[in-house]
C-alpha cells in the first residue's frame, strides 16, 4: 500500500490497446486471493530487461507505474497473443481508508474492552503474546493491570507498524507447509525438506522447516 518509486525509470511505452486493466480478482468460496500482482507478457519483459540492460539475468517481475497503476507484475506467458499488460481494476481509495479505520478502532479499544483484546490478540498476533491472552482468559483487565496494559500498549503499536511495513498476502498454488523455490546460480528446482532461516537468527520462530516443491507452472518465477 505505500510503495516507494523515487527511483522510476522510463522504458517501454506500451499502447493502451495492448492492456488489459479489468484482470479479475482471484476468487474462490467467498474468498478474495488477489494478492496485488499482475502480469506481465513474456516478450515485454524481455523487452523491459533490454531496455534496463538486463540481458544476462532477465528479472521475472517489475515494480511499475503505468497510467495511474502502481504495483508490482510477474512474468506470464500470455495465451494466443493477448494483452501484453493485465493490470487490476482501481480499488478506490475508500476501501482503504474504511479497512484502515476500522483497523486502528479495533486497536484503540482493546485497552478498554478485554473481550476486543482477547479477539485482536487471537486475530492478529503471534504466539509470543500468549502471556496477554492468560491474564485476560483469567480476568485481569487492562485498566486495573500495569503490566497487562504495558503488554497491549505495545501490541497496538506493533500492530500499526506491521499495517504499513509489512502487510502479506499468500496465494494458493502449494500445500501447507510446502514453498516453490529455484536457486538464484543454476536455476535448478529443488525439492525436499529444507531449512530457512533468517540472519541474524533470534528467535526459534526465525528457523523454519519446510518442504520445497516443483510446480511447473511457476517455473518462470525465481530468485
Amino acid at each position: 500500500m505505500g510503495q516507494c518509486f523515487s527511483s522510476t525509470y522510463a522504458t517501454v511505452e506500451v499502447p493502451f490497446t495492448q492492456i488489459n486493466s479489468r484482470l479479475p480478482d482471484v476468487e474462490r468460496n467467498e474468498y478474495v486471493f488477489s494478492d496485488g500482482i499482475v502480469m506481465i507478457s513474456v516478450d515485454l519483459a524481455k523487452e523491459v530487461a533490454e531496455k534496463l540492460q538486463l540481458n544476462t539475468k532477465q528479472p521475472c517481475a517489475y515494480q511499475i507505474r503505468y497510467a495511474g497503476f502502481k504495483g508490482v507484475v510477474a512474468c506470464w506467458p500470455a495465451k494466443n497473443n493477448g494483452p501484453h499488460l493485465q493490470l487490476r481494476q482501481k480499488v478506490h481509495d475508500e476501501n482503504f481508508w474504511r479497512m484502515q479505520e476500522l483497523m486502528v478502532s479495533r486497536l484503540d479499544r482493546i485497552l478498554e474492552y478485554p473481550d476486543m483484546a482477547f479477539d485482536v490478540l487471537a486475530a492478529s498476533c503471534t504466539d509470543q503474546w500468549n502471556t496477554s491472552a492468560m491474564m485476560l482468559a483469567a480476568g485481569f483487565r487492562p485498566h486495573s493491570e500495569p503490566h497487562l496494559r504495558g503488554m497491549l500498549t505495545s501490541i497496538r503499536i506493533s500492530q500499526l507498524v506491521i499495517q504499513v511495513s509489512k502487510p502479506s498476502l499468500e496465494d494458493c498454488f502449494a500445500n501447507h507447509g510446502s514453498e516453490f523455490s529455484e536457486t538464484k546460480r543454476d536455476l535448478e528446482v529443488i525439492k525436499g525438506l529444507v531449512v530457512i532461516a533468517k540472519n541474524p537468527c533470534l528467535h526459534p520462530g526465525d528457523v523454519r522447516i519446510p518442504e520445497v516443491v516443483d510446480i511447473p507452472g511457476l517455473h518462470l518465477l525465481y530468485d
